[in-house]
């Protein structure tokens, strides 16, 4: 795949949240956001940045050249916890995300894309 830049596209930052992992530092955390989050996350059990290189990844965020993923919110058991995380997205969205790009997992043109060669209308015809 070739990238080309147009007035319509940007090129994004990939930062993948395992919410899973933020659940567990919330435990001992209580009072932070997403935001205090990025940049203390890890990839393969690494830290993701140097602490002095947080700042670098927010960045990227508030000038919107990044691509938050999310990921994992069926991992946390609770209810309640569930509830406090989707509530700390919401707010990171209505902060943060300066782009009609919203994309959700859940969204019927992402989902419901029927794959022209399905050989189950053959049968069902």
């Amino acid at each position: 795949m070739v990238w080309t830049r147009n007035e319509d596209s940007s090129l994004r930052i990939p930062i993948l949240i395992r919410i899973g992992e933020f659940a567990a530092w919330l435990e001992h955390n209580s009072t932070k956001t997403l935001i205090d989050y990025i940049g203390k996350h890890t990839w393969f059990s690494e830290r993701y940045c140097r602490e002095d290189d947080e700042h670098v990844l927010k960045e990227l965020i508030y000038y919107g050249h990044a691509l938050i993923l999310l990921d994992g919110l069926d991992e946390v058991s609770s209810v309640k916890r569930r509830g406090e995380i989707v509530d700390l997205i919401r707010k990171f969205i209505d902060e943060y995300v300066r782009t009609p790009n919203f994309i959700s997992a859940f969204d019927d043109e992402v989902t419901n894309i029927r794959n022209p060669y399905d050989w189950t209308d053959e049968i069902y015809s």
